[in-house]
């Protein structure tokens, strides 16, 4: 994005229907920057195999594992019980 572009209003829609949000450019350069920032710690994140492997090793050997999640989590535990669903 050109800086001269950031200067102007952008247009975003708002997920919760066809409601139009209007962004200033701090809001937009605060968004890029969480962007970038989430983007290194995807990266931090990935990077840890040899902690994930020695997890995978205590899980193995157990027929059952719960995943437990309430409110926001609720959703996070049921995907990955759904995902460890699918690769056992």
């Amino acid at each position: 994005m050109v800086d001269e572009d950031i200067d102007e209003y952008y247009k975003f829609f708002d997920y919760s229907g066809p409601v139009l949000t209007v962004a200033s450019s701090g809001e937009i350069k605060e968004i890029l920057n969480s962007i970038k920032t989430l983007r290194s710690l995807m990266e931090e994140l990935l990077s840890n195999n040899e902690k994930y492997k020695e997890i995978a090793k205590k899980l193995a050997p157990h027929n059952d594992i719960f995943f437990i999640g309430r409110k926001v989590d609720y959703a996070l535990a049921q995907e990955e019980s759904l995902n460890l669903k699918e690769i056992s």
